[in-house]
């Protein structure tokens, strides 16, 4: 059936392109059965069904761009990334594979983004059209796009074995408001193996990155390097570095941080003596004490778990300075759990509206 091919533009026979190369169901990774989730950043994501890792396939690329210039991205990232997705010591990523592998990762990041449907993509959940052609255009030079910067790093944790997340990002001066993003960071996850990418698709300063001690910078290349990387990522960092809240910048001017309107949800209220938040699923909310929000505005952080019972998920909840993050949801043993870990002071707070548990913590971001 013909169509117009994402990349070239061209209309032609479209195929069956796998989101994550079909190779890796051929290595030693977990292959039963998995739920698959995609959607927005800042909501729950839409249950795709239980199925076999790896199959998932989008009908938006042609054959030429799916049988040529991605199938040998794809065979280099085969070669290159097996030791790293399976986390065997001594693994090293050659300089001279580095600008390849940048280009799939971006071409990774752009083909799981088709996943969502056609009118959630006319809504803003996607990415530009453009990013599709400025990356066909670099096909034959197997270096990423302009703008680029790129790290790898190491996952231990053990909610995931295959993810991509993309945020965009805004670059300015903190009390800037920001009508648009001006690039994108966009993370790849198979099995140990973090891949992370950061394009600014608009004119501005060049600023070098810095994602912390988690990630290792390898675009631009300054030489091979080696396996294992850095501080190992958990689950919950894992989610505060995907959605670009670690990013910092050699300028002490300017910051690069998430597009809030992305990021971040409908803003929360007052209600008599308690806050209502909204939830991730965008149907429902849950109630928190404002003297919390009172105290998080002064300096204090605070964690908490909550629930919707319509949905029958609880939810992690961290609050601070800069607002109310939901960094985990699940059932409500295993966010029980997660709340558990972390390290801090827990208070009981009572009031005619009941009883309310909350940890004080002394970083917010690294609640693992």
């Amino acid at each position: 059936m013909a169509g117009i091919c994402v990349f070239c533009g061209q209309t032609k026979s479209l195929t069956r392109e796998h989101v994550f190369g079909d190779w890796l169901g051929r290595i030693d990774l977990d292959r039963r059965p998995a739920l698959h989730v995609a959607g927005p950043i800042n909501r729950s994501p839409r249950d795709m069904g239980t199925t076999p890792p790896f199959l998932r396939t989008v009908k938006d690329v042609c054959g030429s761009c799916n049988n040529g210039w991605m199938s040998q991205l794809e065979k280099i990232a085969e070669r290159v990334l097996n030791p790293f997705i399976l986390g065997e010591p001594g693994a090293i990523l050659a300089a001279s594979d580095q600008g390849a592998l940048s280009a799939w990762t971006h071409k990774t990041a752009l083909v799981a983004m088709l996943v969502s449907t056609a009118d959630d993509r006319k809504n803003g959940y996607g990415l530009p059209a453009d990013e599709y052609r400025h990356l066909y255009e670099q096909r034959m030079n197997l270096v990423p796009t302009p703008k680029t910067q790129f790290w790898i790093g190491r996952y231990d944790g053990v909610a995931r074995q295959a993810s991509v997340w993309v945020a965009p990002l805004t670059v300015g001066r903190p009390w800037d408001k920001h009508q648009e993003p001006h690039g994108y960071l966009m993370t790849v996850l198979l099995g140990k193996a973090v891949l992370q990418r950061v394009r600014f698709t608009h004119p501005g300063p060049q600023l070098d990155l810095n994602m912390g001690n988690a990630l290792t910078k390898i675009w631009p290349s300054i030489g091979d390097v080696g396996w294992p990387l850095g501080n190992a990522l958990e689950d919950n960092t894992f989610v505060n570095m995907a959605g670009g809240r670690n990013v910092e910048t050699d300028s002490p001017d300017i910051e690069v941080g998430p597009w809030r309107p992305a990021t971040d949800l409908s803003a929360s209220e007052e209600v008599g003596l308690m806050i209502r938040l909204p939830t991730p699923c965008g149907k429902h909310a849950v109630f928190y004490p404002g003297l919390l929000a009172r105290e998080a505005q002064g300096g204090a952080r605070y964690a908490f778990t909550t629930s919707c019972e319509r949905e029958m998920k609880a939810y992690l909840v961290c609050l601070g300075s800069d607002g109310a993050h939901f960094m985990g949801e699940g059932a409500p043993r295993d966010i029980q759990e997660r709340y558990d870990s972390i390290s801090g002071s827990e208070y009981i707070l009572s009031d005619q509206q009941g009883r309310f548990v909350v940890k004080q913590i002394l970083d917010m971001y690294s609640a693992d």
